[in-house]
């Protein structure tokens, strides 16, 4: 769906950061808005204008009760990601006084200032794991701790997430009965969690904000609408709610710009309150950006994100220009736009996985590394960023090896070093490295490097057969390097090129008689050079 330009500008006049806008309707009933007066025979309507820039921004509050939660609020990406796995493993460790402290200092401080609030909002966000059996660590924080709304409040993220995950991403009419039972089984738990959460703790921000989407999941319009009001009456001033409550209202979620463009209304009476409200209006912008790059109206979308962003730096504004600039093939600038959302929100791990494709589509695989560690960290259980991370280690091994003639060594090694810590589990980079050791001489990490390949896939040829020539290289040992191909073929024995290598080490070993053999089945199965062997 293409945004008007009517409504364009009306957007970019509700968050007008110093001229005067009017706005009037013709005698065709078609709305205008201009920074130039109508005609004289036209009444231009009363129009309120804000000034986003009036006060200064500070997203670094400079006292906490909590020093670690004020860091948490004002951190960078390496902070954040490490507060977010911090509160996972008190977790895991059932350290549950540290753990309602640390989340009541984040409310505190967003009581302070309601422009802390998209911290607590993350740091909740931060039990969003999709894994069944994390569920009763959750319950055992809410049996320690029943008083506390801080476990439920936990808890029902959890839910939240496990009801998209029940869901699927597939569109409605390729979602079956069951997956949407699944979801609204999972939603409906977290609704009861948020409840209670709002019953004992009133202007729980978090709760009104995940009660918005999670009654939407529900079909509950009505309900999502309620938990809008009620907690805006509590905090006007929160970009969350406007944020969440005006994404409900988005065409693809069965709203209208019409009825974006209200909420966008509305948030912007509390500019004074929270310069982050004149962004509020950019979400339609966005959605319309969304629809564009869809369509693969690139440059249409590109225009919608940057006037978006005329309202304020948005996260979400960049991660949008990012993707359509990444659709564009403009990797370089796909890059500094998402490392620019990861800057201002470094909560979100898709804009680390979305920055990941970027540098990985660029051959920048060390950056590209980095962002998907990041990734991993903040959602360990997404199978898309595990199996991006090895495709990113895979490749840095190879590059790394094509272009060794052009590396130090120093270099070479940390570059290997790099891979393997983001796929540790990846037999490849252990053969890559291997060959890089052969290439030095080094006979012995050579050997290492590939019998730990072996381990980990003991049905690739290739790491049996460099195995082979780095022991020969380095004493000799015939008898291992039949041990091992006796391995090999024990599951793969009918591996013509298996059985020759067997015979020659055999050859090499003076066994005539099992030489002959290996040589012979070797043949049978159609191995010509065998053929000529035993000739």
């Amino acid at each position: 769906m293409r945004i008007t330009l009517s409504l364009l500008l009306f957007s970019l006049w509700v968050a007008s950061a110093q001229a005067q806008v009017y706005k009037w309707t013709d005698d065709k009933g078609q709305v205008h808005f201009s920074d130039k007066p109508p005609a004289t025979s036209q009444t231009p309507a009363k129009v309120e204008t804000v000034n986003p820039g009036a006060q200064k921004r500070n997203s670094h509050l400079s006292t906490a009760p909590d020093s670690a939660a004020a860091q948490f609020v004002s951190s960078s990406s390496s902070d954040a990601i490490q507060f977010v796995v911090s509160l996972r493993q008190m977790l895991a460790e059932k350290n549950y006084t540290s753990l309602n402290l640390r989340l009541q200092a984040l409310s505190r401080l967003r009581e302070k200032d309601i422009r802390s609030e998209r911290s607590e909002v993350a740091a909740y966000a931060a039990f969003r794991v999709i894994r069944e059996n994390y569920l009763q660590q959750l319950n055992d924080w809410v049996s320690s701790s029943p008083v506390n709304v801080q476990p439920y409040m936990a808890r029902a993220n959890y839910y939240y997430a496990m009801a998209w995950a029940s869901r699927g991403g597939n569109v409605s009419s390729e979602t079956s009965d069951q997956q949407i039972q699944g979801m609204e089984s999972y939603a409906k738990l977290a609704r009861a969690d948020l409840q209670r959460v709002i019953q004992r703790k009133a202007d729980m921000l978090p709760a009104y904000a995940l009660l918005i989407w999670t009654e939407k999941l529900l079909g509950n319009d009505e309900g999502s609408q309620q938990a809008f009001s009620q907690g805006v009456d509590l905090q006007p001033a929160s970009y969350t709610l406007y944020r969440n409550f005006i994404i409900t209202q988005a065409p693809h979620w069965g709203g209208s710009y019409d009825s974006m463009k209200a909420v966008a209304e509305a948030a912007n009476s509390g500019v004074s309150s929270n310069p982050l409200l004149a962004q509020i209006p950019g979400f339609i912008l966005q959605e319309a950006g969304k629809d564009s790059r869809i369509a693969n109206h690139y440059n249409d979308s590109l225009q919608y994100y940057d006037a978006a962003l005329q309202l304020g730096d948005n996260d979400e504004a960049f991660y949008g220009k990012g993707r359509t600039l990444y659709d564009k093939k403009e990797y370089a600038a796909a890059s500094k736009a998402h490392q620019r959302a990861i800057t201002l929100y470094p909560y979100e791990s898709s804009y680390y996985q979305q920055l990941a494709w970027s540098e990985y589509k660029r051959e920048e695989y060390s950056a590209a590394g980095k962002a998907i560690r990041q990734a991993c960290q903040l959602n360990p259980e997404n199978e898309k960023y595990q199996s991006l991370r090895k495709d990113i280690a895979l490749s840095l091994a190879q590059k790394t090896y094509q272009q060794r003639s052009e590396m130090l060594p120093g270099a070479q090694v940390a570059a290997y070093q790099q891979a393997l810590q983001l796929a540790p589990d990846n037999d490849e980079v252990y053969y890559y490295r291997a060959l890089y050791y052969a290439h030095q001489g080094d006979w012995s990490n050579a050997e290492v490097d590939l019998k730990k390949a072996i381990e980990l896939d003991p049905e690739d040829f290739d790491n049996y057969y460099r195995l082979d020539y780095a022991l020969i290289r380095k004493n000799k040992d015939f008898a291992q390097i039949a041990r091992y191909w006796l391995q090999y073929l024990e599951l793969k024995p009918n591996d013509s090129k298996a059985l020759l290598e067997i015979a020659g080490t055999y050859y090499h070993m003076k066994d005539k008689e099992k030489m002959r053999f290996y040589a012979q089945k070797s043949a049978d199965l159609g191995n010509i050079e065998a053929q000529k062997y035993l000739q």
